[in-house]
Parts: C-alpha cells; sequence; structure tokens
C-alpha cells in the first residue's frame, strides 16, 4: 500500500469512528428513557445538571432542530397526543430540507403505484450498486446503509409528506435508474414547510425560533431536558422534555473543524454552507453524553 493509500485509509477510518460514535450518541438520546453518563445529582463535561436549573417551560417531548426532521417528528409526536416544544436556530422553520434541490429518487410511493410502475427496494439497491461499481466506490459501511434506508423508508417518507398536504411532481426519470422514481418537491423545496408548520401548530406545538440548544440537562444518568439560548435576547431557556428530547440537528456543514474530521475530501470542507446554523451542535451535544 502506497503512502497516500494509508493515508487515504486511515483518514476513512477516522471519518467512519467519528461518524459512528454519533450515530450510537444521536439514538440514546433519541430513545425512550434516554440515556446518559452522568452520575446522580451531578453533570458530564459540557451537560448542566437538573439541580441547576429553572426550567423555564417542558413538554412531553422538546426537538431540537426545525429541518426536516425536527418538523417530521414534532408533527408526529403531536398528532400522537404529545405536547412538543420545537427549537430553531434561525428564523424560519427548513433548515437544508428547504435549501436542497428538492429531489428524492426512492422507490414504493404511492406515486409509483398510480402510475403503474413496478418498483423495489431490491431494484433500487442494485441500481445504487451498479452505480457505485462505475465510480470505482466501495458498497460500505455507513455509507450503504444509507442506501439501505433510502430503499425501504423512502417511499413511505413521501407518502407521509403527501398525505399532509406536500406537493410532488413525479415520479421522474433519472440518470442510472432503472425506473422512473425521482420526486420533485412542488413548486419547490421551500415549499413544504408552509405546510407543516400550522399542522405542528394545530397539534399545540410551540416553536421557538431563533433558539438555540446548546447543552442536554442530564440527572441520574437520564436527559430530562435542553439548555437553549434565544439568539436575539441572549436569554438562556431551560426545557423539560418529560418523556424524551430528540436531536434532529445533525448537520455540521458551518463548521469546518467537523467537516475536516468526518470527510476525506479536505477541499471540499472549504465550500461555504447553504445553511450558516448548521455547525454541528447538536452532535456535539450527543457527544457529550
Amino acid at each position: 500500500m502506497t503512502k497516500n493509500a494509508r493515508k487515504e485509509k486511515a483518514a476513512d477510518v477516522s471519518r467512519r469512528s467519528f461518524l459512528k460514535g454519533v450515530a450510537v450518541a444521536g439514538a440514546a438520546a433519541v430513545a425512550t428513557g434516554l440515556t446518559g453518563c452522568g452520575t446522580a445529582g451531578g453533570s458530564t463535561p459540557g451537560t448542566t445538571s437538573q439541580a441547576a436549573v429553572s426550567w423555564t417551560d417542558e413538554a412531553d417531548i422538546v426537538v431540537v432542530g426545525g429541518g426536516g426532521t425536527g418538523c417530521a417528528c414534532a408533527l408526529s409526536a403531536g398528532e400522537a397526543g404529545a405536547s412538543v416544544i420545537l427549537l430553531e436556530s434561525s428564523s424560519a422553520l427548513g433548515g437544508c430540507s428547504a435549501l436542497c434541490v428538492g429531489s428524492l429518487t426512492t422507490p414504493g410511493s404511492k406515486m409509483q403505484a398510480d402510475k403503474g410502475i413496478k418498483d423495489s427496494a431490491e431494484s433500487y439497491l442494485e441500481d445504487a450498486e451498479h452505480h457505485l461499481a462505475k465510480t470505482a466506490k466501495a458498497r460500505a459501511g455507513e455509507d450503504w446503509a444509507i442506501f439501505e434506508l433510502q430503499a425501504k423508508e423512502g417511499g413511505k417518507t413521501i407518502d407521509w409528506l403527501v398525505d399532509h398536504g406536500v406537493k410532488f411532481n413525479g415520479p421522474l426519470a433519472y440518470p442510472g435508474n432503472t425506473n422512473d422514481r425521482m420526486h420533485m418537491l412542488s413548486p419547490k423545496s421551500s415549499a413544504w414547510p408552509l405546510v407543516l408548520q400550522p399542522l405542528i401548530e394545530g397539534t399545540g406545538g410551540k416553536i421557538l425560533f431563533n433558539t438555540k440548544g446548546v447543552e442536554l440537562v442530564v440527572e441520574a444518568g437520564r436527559v430530562v431536558g435542553v439548555k437553549a439560548v434565544d439568539q436575539i435576547t441572549k436569554e438562556e431557556l431551560f426545557l423539560k422534555g418529560t418523556k424524551g428530547v430528540f436531536i434532529a440537528s445533525a448537520s455540521c456543514d458551518a463548521s469546518y473543524d467537523l467537516k475536516i474530521r468526518a470527510s476525506t475530501d479536505p477541499e471540499q470542507c472549504t465550500i461555504d454552507a447553504a445553511c450558516a446554523f448548521n455547525d454541528g451542535t447538536g452532535l456535539m451535544m450527543c457527544q457529550m453524553i
């Protein structure tokens, strides 16, 4: 193995270890009976102890991040009867999911079925594997797990959005895919938050804009809430999640230091982030527990 190859392999291992650690921490934060590593009555570095907190507000579920994932969580929880507080660092919902191209190329949607398109997760994965082979990329690890997740859940995600009033065009042809399976948000990618926001609020959900989650509050080895900061007044808020805290602020596009740890392509890390609020705080909050 050449020196450059060894260096690239080491960087790749470092990247995967970093992402795997974050994924495990994030899963722990999302789970019911949230797990922390603090001792009873104490706090871990980068977390806050409940003993030192005067709660500003509380709900069954506190959701950190108002992008696509956070909005889906907040709405689903509200529809299931839970009270919800949703934190969003910017002045509007959407995050990267409202700034992207707006296409989701995936099998198994009702839109496909309505057009008589017979597709499957297996066919999608075969196309994905063929594409990787053509581009000399390996099918491996976490990267392939993302393809598998999209194959299994992508169509259901589109159906859920459509059922809630979000509009798509398609399915359309897309290079490298043997079936028409590209679904395009309509009229543009930024339209979906305008549909979901009133639905979240209609279930009683509270949306705190310009409010950034910065630390998790732990007690007796359990996450019980979030410390947040109002980005305008700089006021500290302590928000209790009596049934759970959901971390949906996982992007680190605006943090060069985090991107360089998670990427094998340094040049890509110098590209300006589409969303300046995606500084990786959510990832670091998870890692602290």
